[in-house]
C-alpha cells in the first residue's frame, strides 16, 4: 500500500495521498495506489518521498512513478446493462462519468447506430456532476430477442473534442456500503410486448483482470398432472 507527500525545500508540507479510489476499477475493491494532482505554488526546488503504509520494503518491493503534467480525460459507465423496455414505451438508464485529472466539463450522450425510432433524452452529463439519469425512447415495433446499442460520450477537452465508447455495466453494493461498476460485455435492449416481462437469460460482468463471473438465471417449468404448467426461477454464479 503505497504513499506519497510533496514538499518544498523548507520542508512545507503541499499534498499527500494514502489511497486513491478508482470508480473505474469493477471489482477491484482493495485501491491501494496512491496518487496527487497539485498546483505547485512557484518554480523551485520539490521533494516527493514515497513509503509503503506497512512499513514493508526490499529489493522485491517495486514502485512506478509518474511526474507530470496533468493528463485530463473521461469514461462514462451505463447501468443496467441490461435493458428490458415495451415496444412504444421509455426507460431510464443511468450515466455515470469517472472524470480523470481535473476534467470536469459538460460530457455529451448519443445513441450510436441505433436501430431507427429509437432516442435519447437527457443526454448530457453536466460539468462538475458524476451522474445523470437519461431517458431511451423505444419505437412501436415488433417484439425483438436482446440486440447490443452503443452510446457515445462526447466532451472538450483542452480545447479538442474528445469521444469515448460508454461502456455498459452494473452496479454492485459490496458490504452494504460501498459501490461498484462492474464493466459488462454490452449494452443489450430486449423489447417486449406492452405488459410483457422477460428476464435476461445471462447476463456477463468483465473484471478489470479480464476474469469472467456470470451470472446465470435459468427458468424452469414442469406441469402438474392436471396439465397446468408452473414456471420457476433459480440463479447461479459462476467465475
Amino acid at each position: 500500500m503505497s504513499s506519497q507527500g510533496t514538499t518544498d525545500a523548507s520542508g512545507a508540507r503541499i499534498a499527500v495521498s494514502d489511497d486513491a479510489a478508482d470508480k473505474g476499477a469493477g471489482l477491484i475493491t482493495h485501491q491501494a495506489d496512491s496518487r496527487i494532482l497539485a498546483v505547485l505554488p512557484a518554480s523551485g526546488t520539490y521533494y516527493l518521498r514515497v513509503g509503503d503504509l506497512q512499513r514493508k520494503g526490499g529489493a522485491e518491493y517495486g514502485y512506478r512513478l509518474r511526474v507530470g503534467a496533468p493528463q485530463p480525460d473521461f469514461d462514462v459507465r451505463v447501468t443496467p446493462a441490461e435493458i428490458n423496455a415495451g415496444a412504444g414505451t421509455s426507460v431510464v438508464v443511468t450515466a455515470h462519468a469517472i472524470r480523470r485529472d481535473g476534467f470536469s466539463g459538460d460530457i455529451a450522450l448519443s445513441l450510436k447506430d441505433a436501430p431507427p425510432g429509437f432516442t435519447l433524452n437527457g443526454g448530457v452529463v453536466p460539468a462538475g456532476q458524476d451522474r445523470v439519469r437519461l431517458t431511451v425512447n423505444v419505437p412501436p415495433m415488433r417484439p425483438a430477442a436482446p440486440f447490443p446499442i452503443a452510446i457515445d460520450a462526447r466532451a472538450s477537452v483542452q480545447g479538442k473534442t474528445v469521444t469515448h465508447r460508454a461502456q455498459a455495466a452494473e452496479e454492485m453494493m459490496q458490504a452494504f456500503a460501498y459501490r461498484h461498476l462492474v464493466p459488462a460485455e454490452s449494452l443489450k435492449v430486449s423489447v417486449l410486448a406492452r405488459g410483457g416481462t422477460r428476464f435476461p437469460a445471462c447476463s456477463q460482468l468483465i473484471t478489470r483482470a479480464g476474469a469472467f463471473i456470470v451470472f446465470i438465471l435459468r427458468r424452469e417449468t414442469s406441469c402438474s398432472r392436471r396439465g397446468s404448467r408452473r414456471t420457476s426461477w433459480t440463479s447461479g454464479l459462476v467465475s
